[in-house]
C-alpha cells in the first residue's frame, strides 16, 4: 500500500493538532473565526451531538473547531472514505472487468456450442442502462452481440455465473429490514446488474376500475411477478409498493390514475440470479439460445478461465463520481467490497472495514473509535469523526494524483447529486463536498475554494441528533464570504 512521505504526514498532523489561534492570522481571517463561531453558537448544539473541524488548506491552521475527535455516526459520509481508500488500494487506473466467456467445441455450420458460457464479474457496480438508457439490457446486450459475432446460436450447457472472489453476504447485517425494502438498500454480489434492483413500470388504465398494467421492461429476473393495481378515479395519488413473498414472487399492489406512469425500483432476493436472467434474456434477444439456463459457479472448473468472447469495462474514477454525486449506497458497498479483495483476496464486509482501516491508518487520520462497517454508511455501526474526515481531505488535496479525482466525485451544488440544495451561486465553483443524511444524523464534508480556484479550507461537521447539515452549510456561507 502507498504511505505518506513522512515529510508530509507531519505536516499534516502539525497543522490539524495545533489549537486555533496557534498560527498568526491575518484580521480578515480572524473576523471569519468569529463568525463562524457564532454561527456555532446560534445552532445551541447539545454536547456530544455536533463534531466540526474547518482547516485552512494553506498552512494547516485550525479555523473552528468542535468536539472534532468525537466519533459519531457519519451517515453518507462514509463514502467519501470508501473512495479515497479505493483510490489508494485499488488505485487511480483500476478497471471493473467484466467478460463473457466460452468452453467447449463450437460447430461453426450450425453455431452450436458444445459446452457452457461463463459470464465473470469483478464486482463492477456500473453493470446497468445507466449509460444507454435506450437499451434495458445494456452492457448486458453487448455481451451478448459478442457471443453472436462470434458465431454461437446454440449452447448445449449452461451459462455459469462466477462472482470472482465476492462472498455471497449480498446484504450487511446490520441494515435494518425497512432499509432493505427500499433500493437504497440493495444486496450486491461480484456479478451484479441494475443496481441489484428490478424496474417495475406501472401504466394506469384509460378508464377507472380497470386494472393497470404492471411491467418489468428491464426484465423481472427469474421471479414472476403478480400485480394486484388498480385504476381509480382522477385525482388521487399514486401509491404502489412491492413485496417479495417466501416463494420469491413479486407482488405489486396500489392504485394509480388513468393513464398516469410510474415507476420504481425494488430490490431483488437473489443479484447473482437476477444477473442471470437478465443476460439470458440479452442472449435470447441476440439470436443465442442456452439449453441449460444459469447457474452460480460452484467449482474451481467453474472458476478457471475459458475462451474470452467479450468484455465491458468500467473505470474507478467514473465509479466513484456516480458513487459520491449520486450517494448510490450500491456502488459503495460494492466499491468496499473490491478494497476487501484488495487487501486480503476476498470481498467480504470484514475484509472491506479492515481495508478501510488501513488506509485511515496510513493516510494519519486513524484514531480509537473510528470504523466503517459497510463502505456506504447506511449502517448506524460505523464511526468516524470530523478530525478524522478533514485529515484524509488535506492529505488528498497534497496529493497530486488521488486528490484530483477525489475532489471530482464530490457533489456539485446547485447541479447535480445531492447538494441541489444549495442554491448560492458562488458555491457551484468553489464547493465540492460530500452529504451524509440519515433519521437524526445530518454530516457534510468536502472543500472549499478561495475566490479563483486558490487553495482554501477542508471541512467537516457531523450532527447527531444536532442540525448537522444547517450547521455545515452556515459555516460554508461564511467560508465564501471568506
Amino acid at each position: 500500500m502507498r504511505r505518506l512521505r513522512p515529510f508530509l504526514l507531519a505536516v499534516l498532523l502539525a497543522g490539524l493538532l495545533c489549537p486555533a489561534g496557534a498560527h498568526a492570522a491575518p484580521p480578515k481571517k480572524k473576523a471569519l473565526d468569529r463568525r463562524i463561531a457564532e454561527r456555532i453558537k446560534a445552532a445551541k448544539p447539545a454536547a456530544g451531538s455536533l463534531g466540526l473541524l474547518v482547516v485552512d488548506l494553506r498552512d494547516g491552521t485550525v479555523v473552528a473547531s468542535l468536539e472534532a475527535d468525537r466519533p459519531l455516526v457519519p451517515a453518507s459520509v462514509a463514502k467519501l472514505v470508501t473512495a479515497a481508500a479505493a483510490l489508494d488500494l485499488l488505485g487511480p487506473g483500476h478497471q471493473f472487468v467484466t467478460t463473457l466467456e466460452a468452453r467447449g467445441t463450437l460447430d461453426p455450420a450450425t453455431g452450436t456450442l458444445a459446452g457452457d458460457l461463463y459470464l465473470r464479474g469483478s464486482g463492477d457496480p456500473n453493470l446497468s442502462r445507466r449509460e444507454r438508457e435506450s437499451d434495458p439490457l445494456w452492457p448486458l446486450s453487448a455481451l451478448a452481440k459478442a457471443a453472436a459475432d462470434a458465431g454461437v446460436k446454440r449452447v448445449t450447457g449452461a451459462l455459469v455465473l462466477d462472482d470472482g472472489a465476492f462472498d455471497r453476504s449480498f446484504t450487511h447485517p446490520n441494515w435494518s429490514p425497512e432499509d432493505l425494502g427500499h433500493w437504497y438498500g440493495a444486496p450486491v454480489s461480484g456479478l451484479s446488474w441494475n443496481d441489484g434492483c428490478v424496474t417495475v413500470l406501472v401504466r394506469g388504465a384509460q378508464a377507472a376500475g380497470s386494472p393497470a398494467r404492471v411491467l418489468a421492461p428491464s426484465t423481472a429476473g427469474p421471479w414472476p411477478i403478480d400485480a394486484a393495481v388498480t385504476t381509480w378515479e382522477r385525482g388521487r395519488d399514486t401509491v404502489v409498493d412491492g413485496a417479495w413473498s417466501a416463494a420469491k414472487r413479486l407482488r405489486v399492489t396500489g392504485g394509480i390514475a388513468p393513464g398516469i406512469e410510474y415507476q420504481f425500483d425494488e430490490p431483488v432476493p437473489d443479484p447473482i440470479a437476477f444477473t442471470g436472467a437478465a443476460t439470458l434474456a440479452a442472449l435470447s434477444a441476440a439470436g443465442v439460445r442456452v439449453a441449460g439456463g444459469a447457474r452460480p459457479a460452484a467449482t474451481a472448473a467453474d472458476r478457471a478461465p475459458a475462451s474470452v468472447l467479450g468484455t465491458v469495462k468500467h473505470g474507478l474514477p467514473e465509479t466513484l463520481r456516480v458513487m459520491n454525486r449520486r450517494s448510490q449506497n450500491f456502488y459503495a458497498s460494492l466499491v468496499f467490497k473490491a478494497c476487501g479483495v484488495e487487501h486480503e483476496g476476498v470481498g467480504t464486509w470484514e475484509s472491506g472495514e479492515r481495508a478501510i482501516r488501513a488506509v485511515l491508518e496510513a493516510r494519519g487520520a486513524c484514531a480509537d473509535g473510528l470504523r466503517v462497517v459497510d463502505g456506504s454508511g447506511l449502517s448506524r455501526k460505523s464511526r468516524l469523526s470530523a478530525a478524522s474526515l478533514v485529515r484524509l481531505l488535506v492529505a488528498f488535496d497534497a496529493d497530486p494524483l488521488r486528490g484530483p479525482i477525489l475532489r471530482d466525485s464530490l457533489a456539485i451544488p446547485g447541479e447535480d447529486g445531492t447538494l441541489r440544495r444549495m442554491r448560492d451561486p458562488r458555491a457551484r465553483a468553489r464547493v465540492r463536498a460530500k452529504t451524509g443524511t440519515l433519521k437524526g444524523v445530518g454530516a457534510l464534508a468536502g472543500y472549499v475554494d478561495r475566490e479563483g480556484g486558490a487553495p482554501g479550507h477542508a471541512f467537516a461537521v457531523i450532527g447527531n441528533k444536532a442540525d448537522g447539515r444547517d450547521v455545515a452549510e452556515d459555516i460554508v456561507t461564511e467560508l465564501l464570504d471568506g
